[in-house]
């Protein structure tokens, strides 16, 4: 193995048998603090927050160092969602929803006379394409249709 890597074999040794360095047992012990702080608050804070919060607990370390740790864990904050205020405005439901005039009464003997729509999505290789279709509901032909790569 040690002629494989071109390394010596009193080198490898050595590497096996040596201790951990003092920043590698730092690291270590932030990294369970860090993770204890994580938790504690609900994945909220972030390494600014969580680098506070342990200088306030007296464990010395600065922001970068909580990030670079933070990320080799795959720690990330939550992030905050703003709430949009729809106060008097009308709901979106309530302006698209049409007063229904067939009532469930799909046979016509009028042709012509009503027309009813429908959207199809048709997945292809390159994406989605949108099918519109006017269906006369006398005849039940398509009267008119529509293929295009937007919904609009």
């Amino acid at each position: 193995m040690c002629q494989l890597l071109s390394i010596s074999r009193q080198g490898y040794y050595e590497w096996v048998k040596r201790k951990p360095s003092q920043t590698k047992l730092r690291h270590q012990f932030l990294e369970k603090e860090i993770k204890r702080v994580y938790e504690e608050n609900k994945g909220r804070y972030g390494s600014p927050r969580i680098a506070l919060q342990l200088y306030e607990e007296g464990i010395e370390t600065n922001k970068r160092v909580v990030a670079v740790l933070m990320r080799k864990m795959s720690l990330c904050a939550k992030g905050y969602h703003h709430r949009i205020s729809s106060y008097g405005q009308p709901k979106a439901i309530e302006t698209a929803v049409k007063e229904n005039f067939l009532n469930r009464q799909f046979s016509q003997d009028a042709i012509n006379a009503i027309w009813v729509t429908d959207i199809t999505y048709i997945t292809c290789t390159d994406g989605r394409l949108y099918l519109s279709t006017y269906i006369d509901l006398a005849t039940r032909i398509p009267r008119c249709f529509k293929v295009s790569h937007h919904m609009n």
